[in-house]
């Protein structure tokens, strides 16, 4: 079974906290501080002590032949999806920014009129950036239909809410504390609370998420760093075996700053999953982050990742898998910042318990392989990816496969580029 994609993505969507192996696990800078006060400097309009950006574009636009990747139902469509926003910031003072993005869209199918409907999300965060100490506080929304799991492949319309903070704190020259908390929630809309062999109404539910890090900074190439970590979960429906299910972990980790002409940023440790109302499903597993880039000459990068992590899945006789990843890319600059590069990854999704008695346990391997485009015009940048997708399953039915070709225009403020 193969299908053909062709999307035009213009506009970057909110990022929420929920688990979602889909994205492969990138690093950040280390200074959030630093990196509001490039955002507002970068914005495109300003009138005193408020600036603007827009956001706007069209995102999935082109053609599906087979939209619910089945192999029992093969469904084609034309789709498309403009958007239109605003970001916004207001320093409240030296030490305050308040930033607010608001995006909306409408998602379009041809043939398939039950799938199109208006999505938009949004998010508002409090930014406070001190000598010693950095504060945010904020909450982002966002309501669209999408993939959520690479175990899924229906798309379901879903509500996504994240009220966050994030405190780091200096209290000594080569010492820092970080602390994080969020609460986040998740809804699937009722008319589609089912769909094929997955229950998505079984996924509702609030998370509680908390951590606390400290991280030394005694030499400029090595920053070594402890974290522990607690993830609760409070599923909509009691009857949930994953109900009142607790993650905690501790993990031992390194990084240096981002814009090292060779950056890491590695993190593994043991993380207790404990489910009250299925004993069975108790386990002790290796959790993984990592990402490692290295810039070659002028012209030339390489970069590599790795993850496993558990995920909650989306079928009744399991309780979640463990997803593991391993990326490898590099790409070459061109005169005028024209960048092509390919990025090859690869890992399985290993279910190794079951919360049922099953007659086979399940076990798919995936394998990714993108050739990226980049190509700046004037205030844009614009990506063109050729990516072939793979799921293999040991289970009849679950696998799938797909040649994909997309876009992705993004509108930059003023010079943003690095």
């Amino acid at each position: 079974m193969h299908r053909g994609i062709l999307t035009l993505l213009a506009v970057s969507t909110v990022a929420l906290g929920q688990s979602d192996d889909r994205r492969r696990f990138e690093s950040d800078v280390f200074n959030k501080g630093r990196l509001v006060q490039s955002q507002v400097d970068l914005a495109l309009w300003r009138a005193g002590s408020f600036y603007a950006t827009p956001v706007f574009g069209v995102r999935n636009l082109g053609y599906d032949e087979n939209v619910f990747s089945t192999e029992e139902v093969e469904q084609d469509d034309f789709t498309a999806s403009p958007e239109v926003g605003l970001q916004t910031y207001l320093r409240l003072g030296p030490r305050w920014v308040w930033a607010n993005r608001a995006v909306y869209g409408y998602l379009y199918h041809a043939d398939l009129d039950d799938l199109s409907g208006s999505q938009y999300g949004g998010e508002s965060r409090l930014h406070g950036v001190f000598r010693r100490a950095y504060f945010d506080l904020g909450y982002v929304y966002r309501k669209d239909r999408r993939r959520s799991t690479s175990e899924i492949d229906d798309r379901v319309e879903s509500e996504q809410g994240e009220l966050e903070w994030n405190a780091a704190f200096q209290p000594s020259a080569r010492g820092f504390i970080e602390l994080k908390g969020a609460l986040k929630t998740l809804r699937y809309e009722e008319s589609q609370a089912v769909v094929g062999d997955v229950d998505f109404a079984a996924l509702e539910r609030d998370e509680t998420f908390a951590s606390l890090r400290y991280l030394a900074k005694q030499r400029p190439k090595f920053w070594p760093f402890a974290e522990a970590a607690l993830r609760t979960f409070d599923f909509e429906s009691p009857a949930n075996l994953r109900d009142d299910s607790r993650f905690a972990g501790l993990f031992l980790g390194a990084r240096n700053d981002f814009g090292a002409r060779t950056h890491y940023n590695v993190k593994a440790g043991v993380e207790q999953l404990t489910f009250d109302n299925a004993p069975s499903l108790d386990n002790d597993v290796l959790a993984i982050s990592g990402f490692a880039k290295h810039q070659v000459t002028r012209r030339h990068d390489i970069e590599a990742g790795l993850s496993q992590t558990p995920i909650f899945s989306g079928f009744d006789n399991y309780g979640y898998y463990l997803s593991r990843r391993v990326s490898f890319g590099f790409a070459y600059r061109f005169r005028g910042r024209v960048r092509v590069g390919p990025l090859l990854s690869v890992g399985e999704n290993d279910y190794e318990e079951s919360a049922q008695p099953v007659s086979r346990l399940r076990l798919d391997e995936v394998r990714g392989l993108d050739l990226t485009i980049s190509v700046p015009i004037d205030q844009f940048d614009w990506d063109i990816t050729f990516g072939y997708l793979e799921r293999e399953s040991n289970l009849p039915g679950l696998s799938d496969e797909g040649f994909r070709v997309y876009t992705n225009l993004t509108f930059r403020s003023r010079d943003s580029r690095d």
